[in-house]
């Protein structure tokens, strides 16, 4: 990640503005921390699944890395967690 004094590239410009931009996509690694306070926690499998595909399409491509990071909280649904490993399984090929 690239740190100016404090700051994340993406706290100066918005994170969706860098990895967006067409000098920038696909030549960055972006490590994400998967939503576990929302999401994850109180969310369907099915807006699970969709949280997770839309992570994977929005910052994933063949060519630059994504890491997706989850840490399920205390008291969340293992039925959540079962739903996030299956929808990385299923989608992590779902890059745009």
């Amino acid at each position: 990640m690239c740190h100016i004094l404090g700051w994340t590239i993406g706290d100066v410009f918005g994170n969706s503005q860098v990895v967006e931009h067409p000098l920038a996509r696909g030549k960055l690694h972006i490590s994400l921390e998967v939503d576990e306070q929302k999401i994850t926690a109180f969310g369907t499998p099915d807006q699970i699944d969709q949280h997770i595909l839309n992570c994977i399409q929005k910052l994933c491509s063949p060519t630059g890395g994504l890491s997706l990071h989850y840490t399920a909280y205390l008291g969340t649904p293992i039925s959540s967690v079962e739903s996030v490993v299956r929808a990385r399984d299923k989608h992590h090929n779902s890059w745009n």
